[in-house]
Formats: structure tokens, C-alpha cells, sequence
């Protein structure tokens, strides 16, 4: 049934292998103690593989859209009213070395990312994705399961660390 909150039935083990999922839908509002802004994440279990993916951000002078699979993947669009969306209105932000309509490449994106672990691992320094960052991203994730078990907002860090957040349903 769709449009209902997720139940215990409706755990099961997620097709990544990494741990337990409910529901075909989540849409969370993280707030920040030491800033007015808001982060808004949704995501829906798509009609058909291969659905649509992207990012927006949008700020108080405009707007990044990112996108994956296709090219190029990230614009910026310089309106603080975020309606510019004529194809004119918006840069391309393209990586180093990178040129104008290249299409994303799986393997050179993980090449860099090879190189810039050997980089890291090399100066004794971070990469530019450190596990601090997929751990931030781990717990945001579980705060959308805690908070729906517990029917409330939650702080971060989750406090109840001992289980998965679903097991509380």
C-alpha cells in the first residue's frame, strides 16, 4: 500500500546487502544548530531500474543542479529566484581537465578517486571523501529510520547505537 508509513512487515534486507530498508519512499529535513538553512532529501523507489537521479542546491545566490549518467552532470545557474531555466541562464561546472560536453566517465571518475586515496594515503592526509564524510552520510540515513520508529525529529548523533533504527518498529 502506498502513502502509509512503514511498518515492521515491511523490513526486509535491501538489495545492496548492507543492512535492513522499509518502504519505496523517504523525505527527511535535516536542520543545522549553527545555521538557518534546511537540507531536504527525498528519494522514491523508482516505477522502472535506471530512474532519474540528481542533486539540487539551492542557495540565497542561486542554484547547482548535478546530475549522474548522462552529461554534462552539473550546472549553476546564478538567479537568487532559481527561474532562469532557459538553457542560456546556466554554466557548465566542469572538473579539472575536464571540457565541454564530455560524458561522464565511470572510469576516469575512478581513477581520480584511486589516485586521490593514494594521494591521501601517500601525505598522510584525507581524501576528498573521507570515511568521516560516508559516516556522516550513514547516520543521516539511519536519522530518517529513527526518527520514523520514533515518530519525532532526532537529534544527531542518533543516540540508540546498539541496533538498527528498523529493529524498533
Amino acid at each position: 500500500e502506498t502513502g502509509r508509513p512503514a511498518q515492521r512487515g515491511d523490513v526486509r534486507q535491501g538489495p545492496e546487502g548492507i543492512g535492513p530498508i522499509a518502504g519505496d519512499r523517504i523525505d527527511a529535513v535535516f536542520g543545522f544548530a549553527s545555521h538557518p538553512a534546511v537540507a531536504h532529501f527525498a528519494t522514491a523507489r523508482p516505477d522502472q531500474p535506471g530512474g532519474r537521479f540528481g542533486v539540487q542546491i539551492l542557495g540565497s545566490r542561486g542554484r547547482i543542479d548535478l546530475g549522474t549518467g548522462g552529461f554534462p552532470p552539473a550546472f549553476l545557474l546564478r538567479d537568487p529566484t532559481w527561474r532562469g531555466l532557459k538553457a542560456s541562464n546556466w554554466t557548465e561546472i566542469l572538473a579539472e581537465g575536464e571540457t565541454s560536453g564530455t560524458p561522464n566517465d565511470t572510469s576516469a571518475a575512478n581513477l581520480a578517486i584511486v589516485s586521490d586515496l593514494i594521494h591521501a594515503v601517500r601525505t598522510d592526509t584525507q581524501p576528498r571523501a573521507s570515511v568521516y564524510d560516508a559516516r556522516a552520510s550513514i547516520e543521516m540515513i539511519l536519522a530518517c529510520y529513527a526518527s520514523h520508529a520514533r515518530g519525532a525529529p532526532v537529534p544527531l548523533p542518533v543516540a540508540d547505537r546498539d541496533r538498527h533504527p528498523l529493529e524498533t518498529l
